[in-house]
C-alpha cells in the first residue's frame, strides 16, 4: 500500500513554497511613494529617539523606557519585557531573557505548570528544562511497559536482545522466545501435562522399531500413522526427531513436543501441515517447529488452534491462516523465514478470521507479516518483534480491527504498519524503528499509515530512522488519534521531496498529543487538501531539506486544510516555522470546489494558534527563514504567539502576485515538477499566482529577527533575494493583519518593524530596537494603511512611520501589482 497522492503534493508545494519565498522580493521594482498617498491613524507614542523628539530626548530615554514595559497588561503567562512589551515567560524569564526588573519575581520558568485549555483539555505550560531548551508535555516521560527503557528524550525503547539461543527470537521486553534446546527435557519426551489424565496418550518416535501400541516402550515411529491408527486419540507426545505430517484434523487433539529446537514436524508445498475445519475441531500444538507445507495452520468454519512455544517456517503461503470464525493464537512462539518464493504471509485473518500473537518473535522475513483483511477479521498482536518484511510489515484492510501493543517493528519495509477501507486499530507501545528504504517499485515509504476511511487510536507510538513520513493519514473520513507520539529522523524521496513528520490530508483529521518531531527533511506537520490537524503540548525540532530540496517547514497547511495547534514549540525550521497556503483566486473562480468535494468546502488555509512559539531557525543557503508566513488565500488566528531569533522575517501575511511561469520553471529547475505538468498547471493557475490572506492575533511577541545574509549581492534568478533585508513584520498587498497587545522588538537587528502594502491595524503594543523605520507604508496599490492605536515606538532607528521606500539601511521591495 503506497502513499498516493505525493506528486500532486510536490507540485502543490512549489506552487506555494516557490511563491511563499518570493512573495516579497516581487516587490523590488516599484517606484517611490509619496507621503502624502499614505494613512496612518490612531494615536502613536513616541518616547525617545524620535525625529521630532527634540534635544532632551535622550534626557528623558530612561524615564520613557522604563514606562514603556507597563503601558499595557501582559496576556496570561506572558512578562514584561525589559525594552517595552510583552513576552512568554519561558522566554524573557530565562538566563539572558531580557525580563523587565520584578517580573519574574513568583514566575519560575522551570516549572513545568498545568494548564487547561478553553475547552477543557490539560497540558503543560512552556518551561525551561535543565539544558536551557523549552520543555513542555511532551518533555514527560512516558511509563513505559515492563521491561522497556526510557530514551533520553523520553519515549519509551523496546529492550531487543542480540544474544538470544540459537531456534529462540527476541521479544520487546528483553526475554527470548522460550524455543531454544534449553527448553529440551532430558527424558526426551515431553511431561504429560495434568489435563491429559484419564485420556488416550499416544507416544511417537522416530524409527522406533518394536511393533508399536503408542505405549512409551512401543511408539509409533510416525505422527501421520499414529494419528491414523488411533483415530480416537486426543494426546500425542513426540520424542526428539523429524516427522513428515499433512493431515486433515477431526477431533479435538494435542501435540506436544519436548522443545521446537529438537522436535520437527514438516510438510509439502502440495498440502498444509494441518487443516482444521469445523466448529468441533480443537488443535494444540506445543513445543514443536513447523516447516514446510501450503500452509502451516489453515483453519476455517469456527475450528480453533492454539500454538505454544512453537517455530515456524518456510511455509510455501501463509504460516497461518484463520477464516470464517475461526480462531488461531500463538503464544512464545518464533516465526522464521516463509519459503524464498512465497509471497505469503506469517499469519493473516481472513474474512471473519481471528488470529492471536502473544509473546513471539519474528525474525524471519515475510511479503507482509500479519494481516488482517475482510468485514469480521482480527488481529490482536501483543509483545512482539518483528523484522521487516518484502511489503507491509502489519496491515489492516476491507473493514478488518488491529490491536497492537508492545511490539517492536524494525528493519526494511515500505510501511510498518498501514490501515486500508475502513480497517480499525488501536495501537498502544509501538516502536518503530529503522524501518528507512528508497521506494520499492514506485511505492512510497512510510511508518504508519491510516488510508481510506479507517481509524487508528494510538498511544505510546515512536517512529526512528524511516522513509517519507512517521504518520500519514489520508481518504475519506480517515481519522488518527495519538497521544504521545514520537518520531525522529525520516528522510525524503529521491527528488527532494518528502520526509515529513505527520502528513494529514484529502479529507482526513488527526489529533495529536504530547509529540516529538525531530529532524524530518520536508514539513514537520504537514496538512493539505482538506486535511485537519489538532495538535497540542508537541515540539518540532530541526526540519534540513535533504539534496535539492527546497522546505524545511516546521508546520504546514497547503492547498486548503486547517490546523489548530495549541503549546506547540517550533525550533529550527530552515524555512518557514509555520506557513498557510491556499488555493489562487483565479482557481476557486474557475472551479466549483463543492461539486468536486461533494460537500461545503473552504479555499483557505487556516491555522489557529494558542500558546505558540517559533524560534531559532537555520536557514537554507538560497534563502531566508520565516517565523510564520500566508501565502495564497491563507487565516491565521493566534493568541499568545511568539515568533524568536529568526533570520529574515518574523511574521509576514502575504499574497503573492507571482508571476506562475516563474514558478513552474523553478519548480522544473528543483526537481519537484516535470516538464509535462508545466502546461496543465499554467492553464489552471493563470498567468499570476495570488489570493489575499489575513490574520489577527492577540498577544504577539517577535524578536531578534536578523539579516540572513552579511554582505548584498546582485538579484538573479538564480539568486532572487540576495537584497532580503529583516522584518519583524509584514503585510503584503491586499492582505490584512490586526492585532492587540504587540511587541516588535528589533533586538537591534531587524531593519524595520513593521511593512505594510495592505491593511494593518494594531492596538496596544511596543515597536522597538530596530535600525530603520519602526512602520512602514508603501501604497503601491492603493489599498495600503496603517492604523496604530496606543502603540510605543521606542529606541528605532528612525523612530516615526514612514511612508516612502528610501530607507537607511535597505530598500523596502515594492512592486506594483
Amino acid at each position: 500500500m503506497g502513499q498516493r497522492g505525493g506528486q500532486g503534493r510536490a507540485a502543490g508545494w512549489l506552487v506555494a513554497t516557490v511563491m511563499v519565498v518570493t512573495s516579497v522580493t516581487g516587490c523590488g521594482q516599484g517606484a517611490v511613494v509619496a507621503p502624502s498617498d499614505a494613512t496612518v491613524t490612531g494615536r502613536v507614542d513616541v518616547p525617545w529617539g524620535a525625529s521630532d523628539a527634540g534635544s532632551d530626548a535622550a534626557a528623558d530615554a530612561a524615564t520613557d523606557a522604563a514606562d514603556v514595559s507597563t503601558r499595557f497588561p501582559c496576556p496570561e503567562g506572558w512578562v514584561a519585557s525589559e525594552h517595552g512589551g510583552c513576552g512568554p515567560a519561558v522566554l524573557l524569564c530565562a538566563p539572558d531573557g531580557g525580563a523587565a526588573e520584578g517580573v519574574c519575581e513568583g514566575n519560575d520558568p522551570t516549572s513545568p505548570t498545568t494548564v487547561r485549555d478553553p475547552d477543557g483539555v490539560e497540558g503543560t505550560r512552556f518551561y525551561r528544562l535543565p539544558d536551557g531548551g523549552i520543555g513542555g508535555a511532551w518533555s514527560t516521560p512516558w511509563v513505559c511497559p515492563t521491561g522497556w527503557t526510557n530514551a533520553p528524550e523520553g519515549h519509551c525503547r523496546p529492550t531487543l536482545r542480540d544474544d538470544c539461543p540459537r531456534y529462540s527470537g527476541p521479544l520487546p521486553d528483553g526475554t527470548c522466545t522460550p524455543t531454544d534446546e534449553s527448553q529440551c527435557p532430558a527424558g526426551g519426551f515431553p511431561e504429560l501435562p495434568p489435563e491429559a489424565a484419564g485420556q488416550r496418550v499416544v507416544y511417537v518416535r522416530q524409527m522406533a522399531t518394536l511393533t508399536p501400541d503408542g505405549s512409551m516402550r512401543a511408539p509409533y515411529p510416525d505422527l501421520n500413522q499414529a494419528v491414523a491408527t488411533e483415530p480416537e486419540a486426543e494426546w500425542f507426545l513426540l520424542y526428539p526427531g523429524y516427522y513428515p505430517v499433512g493431515f486433515s484434523v477431526r477431533h479435538p487433539m494435542h501435540i506436544l513436543g519436548g522443545c521446537a529446537a529438537s522436535v520437527q514436524l514438516t510438510g509439502t508445498n502440495a498440502a498444509q501441515l494441518f487443516l482444521l475445519d469445523g466448529p468441533a475441531i480443537r488443535l494444540d500444538l506445543r513445543g514443536v517447529s513447523l516447516s514446510g507445507g501450503s500452509h502451516t495452520i489453515f483453519a476455517r468454519n469456527r475450528a480453533e488452534a492454539t500454538l505454544r512455544s512453537c517455530v515456524l517456517s518456510q511455509a510455501r503461503y501463509n504460516a497461518i491462516e484463520s477464516n470464517d470464525g475461526a480462531r488461531v493464537e500463538a503464544v512464545d512462539s518464533m516465526f522464521d523465514d516463509l519459503n524464498s518464493a512465497s509471497m505469503g504471509h506469517h499469519a493473516i485473518a481472513g474474512e471473519g478470521g481471528h488470529i492471536t500473537l502473544r509473546r513471539s518473535s519474528f525474525p524471519g522475513t515475510a511479503y507482509i507479516s500479519v494481516i488482517a483483511e475482510n468485514a469480521g477479521a482480527t488481529a490482536i498482536v501483543e509483545n512482539v518483534a518483528i523484522r521487516g518484511t518484502r511489503a507491509t510489515t502489519v496491515q489492516a484492510t476491507d473493514g478488518a480491527t488491529l490491536t497492537l501493543r508492545q511490539a517492536s517493528i524494525r528493519g526494511q519495509t515500505t510501511i510498518a504498519v498501514v490501515l486500508g477501507a475502513n480497517a480499525h486499530a488501536e495501537i498502544e507501545d509501538l516502536a518503530i524503528r529503522d524501518t528507512s528504504v528508497v521506494a520499492i517499485d514506485g511505492v512510497r515509504n512510510g511508518a504508519i499509515g491510516v488510508r481510506e476511511g479507517c481509524s487508528l487510536v494510538g498511544r505510546r507510538i515512536s517512529v526512528d530512522n524511516a522513509s517519507g513520513y512517521g504518520l500519514s493519514v489520508l481518504g475519506r473520513e480517515s481519522t488518527a488519534t495519538v497521544d504521545q507520539l514520537f518520531v525522529r529522523s525520516v528522510r525524503g524521496y529521491p527528488g527532494g521531496f518528502g520526509g515529513s513528520g505527520v502528513v494529514v490530508e484529502q479529507f482526513s483529521r488527526a489529533s495529536l498529543r504530547r509529540a516529538q518531531i525531530f529532524d524530518t527533511a520536508d514539513i514537520g506537520l504537514n496538512v493539505a487538501m482538506f486535511g485537519a490537524l489538532d495538535v497540542r503540548d508537541t515540539l518540532v525540532h530541526r526540519v534540513v531539506p535533504q539534496g535539492n530540496g527546497l522546505f524545511g517547514i516546521g508546520m504546514a497547511v497547503t492547498l486548503l486544510g486547517s490546523i489548530d495547534a495549541r503549546r506547540v514549540l517550533i525550533e529550527q525550521a530552515s524555512m518557514m516555522g509555520i506557513g498557510a497556503v491556499g488555493l489562487p483566486e483565479r482557481v476557486t473562480r474557475l472551479v466549483d470546489l463543492n461539486a468536486v468535494a461533494g460537500r461545503t468546502v473552504d479555499p483557505r488555509a487556516r491555522i489557529a494558534l494558542e500558546d505558540v512559539i517559533v524560534r531559532d531557525a537555520r536557514p537554507l543557503e538560497r534563502y531566508p527563514a520565516v517565523g510564520i508566513i500566508t501565502g495564497v488565500a491563507g487565516f491565521i488566528t493566534g493568541r499568545r504567539v511568539s515568533v524568536d531569533q529568526q533570520p529574515g522575517l518574523g511574521i509576514a501575511i502575504a499574497d503573492f502576485g507571482y508571476d506562475t511561469d516563474a514558478a513552474l520553471a523553478g519548480g522544473v529547475r528543483s526537481g519537484l515538477l516535470r516538464q509535462d505538468q508545466v502546461a496543465t498547471l499554467r492553464v489552471l493557475l493563470g498567468p499570476v499566482l495570488d489570493g489575499p490572506s489575513t490574520a489577527t492575533f492577540d498577544g504577539v511577541f517577535v524578536r531578534g529577527i536578523r539579516r540572513w545574509r552579511i554582505g548584498y549581492e546582485a538579484s538573479t534568478p538564480d539568486r532572487p533575494l540576495d537584497v532580503f533585508g529583516a522584518y519583524s513584520f509584514y503585510t503584503g498587498p491586499r492582505c490584512t493583519f490586526s492585532a492587540t497587545d504587540v511587541t516588535l522588538d528589533g533586538s537591534p537587528s531587524a531593519e524595520i518593524g513593521l511593512a505594510s502594502l495592505g491593511a494593518t491595524t494594531l492596538r496596544r503594543g511596543v515597536v522597538t530596537r530596530h535600525t530603520g523605520c519602526a512602520a512602514t507604508l508603501n501604497n503601491t496599490n492603493g489599498s495600503a494603511s496603517i492604523t496604530l492605536d496606543s502603540m510605543t515606538l521606542s529606541g528605532n532607528g528612525r523612530d516615526a512611520t514612514c511612508a516612502d521606500d528610501a530607507l537607511p539601511a535597505v530598500r523596502l521591495p515594492l512592486s506594483p501589482n
